[in-house]
C-alpha cells in the first residue's frame, strides 16, 4: 500500500527538544487537536510559539 502524506495547517504551541539541524515542536492544528512536528531550521527558518506552519503526517 502507498503511503500518503497530508498537508495540516496548525500554530506552533511549544518549543520541544533541539539538536543539530531540527527541532521538535508542539503544534495545535484548526480542529483543536495536537501533535508533534519537526521542523529544519536551515531550510524553514526557527520556528516560534505563535508561528503559522504547515505539518506532513505521514498516513500508512
Amino acid at each position: 500500500m502507498p503511503v500518503m502524506v497530508r498537508w495540516r495547517a496548525g500554530t506552533v504551541a511549544a518549543l520541544r527538544r533541539e539538536w543539530t539541524g531540527a527541532m521538535e515542536l508542539d503544534v495545535t492544528l484548526a480542529d483543536g487537536t495536537s501533535m508533534r512536528a519537526l521542523a529544519y531550521p536551515e531550510l524553514v527558518g526557527r520556528p516560534e510559539p505563535g508561528d503559522r506552519c504547515c505539518s506532513t503526517p505521514a498516513r500508512c
